[in-house]
């Protein structure tokens, strides 16, 4: 599939869209689609995809080529049950039957209020058969609507207002859970991501306009989790920063244990960059991987070993008892985000609730850490290769003395 896209005749000050021609032929078949992508619209014009094929390319006239689509492009006519309609046969199915079986849901998608739909794949569905919770969604008609309503929010979002940071997160129709959004790749050519009860999805098909919203095709079953804590940390580019700290002396291999369950209020990427620019020196310690021993007690102090702890279940509590030290629990100023308390360092959790396998996942802002924690007891590890350098040069030392 082409990644580059064209700016139509029709860009200017109020009107900007852009073409994109696509590649998606089968074995069986050739197929080729031309996308309008309507970035900011006017009176006239919704912001949206819109896909028409091309049902006879390459038509040559006296100045250049003409291709006949199948549909005007720009013009968004469709409800987005209508788009999921359309996609049932192709790789909407295993939704497009959840959802019709859902009255209420399908009375959103039907509805005129603006809205944004995350569809899963039928191939995202296929990858979680055979599991307990599967069943479940398949099998119980409240399980069903709680999944499908956290694949939707009340308001039309684009992948350039996630670009724009016009919108980080949102409240899903659940009215329990966040979904957190974001963009990889650059200003032409945006995907979409969206993380939802513990699993990060990619938008394989975003931006789809409708008359009441924004349809998106993802690659994962949002609320579905499949991953261990160690994995998940592996995976989300805003925990890689712990996850790469974590590796000394492998102490994240704990992690993948999938008989115990663990909560870990897990510092984002902002936070390890302030505590850089806060403490210089001790950030570089920590990194050089000869402090594993102060790593893992500082790693420790962010874990609950033995227990799940929901956001629900925090509100509830005014401590906890950590690894090592307590954290103190304190709701969030004027409905603002929760937040843990050690030795006078506040943190807010930014993300809550990040479902993985084997436990939960709290993402906050701050590294619970002080200058002391790498000037306390401890010996310093050194790693095998640096091991090995010492001991030849001890030994080239001995040789020449002899």
């Amino acid at each position: 599939m082409s990644r580059k896209s064209y700016k139509s005749e029709s860009w200017g000050d109020k009107l900007k869209d852009e073409l994109r021609l696509t590649n998606e032929s089968t074995r069986e078949e050739e197929k080729w689609y031309i996308q309008s992508n309507t970035i900011q619209g006017d009176q006239r014009h919704r912001k949206g995809v819109v896909r028409a094929r091309i049902i006879r390319p390459n038509i040559p006239v006296s100045n250049g080529v003409v291709h006949l689509i199948s549909k005007p492009l720009m013009v968004i006519d469709k409800t987005i049950w209508e788009h999921i309609e359309e996609e049932r046969t192709e790789r909407l199915g295993q939704f497009y039957s959840l959802a019709s079986s859902n009255p209420k849901f399908l009375a959103h998608l039907k509805s005129s209020d603006q809205r944004t739909v995350f569809a899963p794949t039928d191939k995202a569905f296929r990858a979680l058969q055979n599991t307990e919770k599967l069943q479940q969604v398949l099998t119980n008609s409240t399980v069903t609507n709680n999944l499908l309503e956290l694949h939707m929010v009340m308001r039309s979002v684009h992948s350039e207002d996630v670009w724009n940071k016009n919108v980080t997160n949102m409240l899903a129709s659940d009215n329990r859970r966040n979904l957190y959004f974001g963009v990889v790749g650059d200003e032409r050519n945006k995907t979409l991501t969206v993380e939802g009860g513990g699993v990060n999805a990619t938008a394989i098909m975003g931006d789809i306009g409708a008359t009441n919203g924004i349809l998106h095709i993802i690659d994962r079953v949002l609320g579905m989790p499949y991953l261990t804590v160690y994995s998940k940390l592996a995976h989300d580019p805003d925990l890689h920063t712990t996850f790469k700290l974590s590796m000394q002396e492998s102490w994240n291999q704990k992690l993948n244990d999938k008989e115990k369950r663990y909560t870990f209020f897990v510092p984002n990427r902002k936070a390890w960059e302030d505590l850089k620019r806060e403490m210089p020196s001790e950030h570089k310690q920590l990194n050089l991987g000869l402090f594993s021993y102060h790593v893992h007690k500082i790693l420790d102090r962010h874990l609950v070993v033995g227990n799940e702890l929901t956001k629900e279940d925090l509100e509830r509590q005014d401590k906890i008892q950590m690894v090592h030290g307590m954290f103190k629990i304190s709701p969030g100023f004027q409905s603002g985000p929760l937040t843990v308390e050690w030795e006078g360092l506040q943190a807010n959790i930014v993300r809550p609730d990040v479902q993985a396998t084997n436990g939960i996942i709290h993402v906050i802002d701050r590294v619970m850490m002080k200058r002391r924690d790498l000037t306390k007891s401890g010996s310093v590890s050194l790693c095998p290769s640096l091991l090995s350098l010492v001991s030849l040069l001890l030994a080239v030392f001995i040789k020449a003395k002899l």
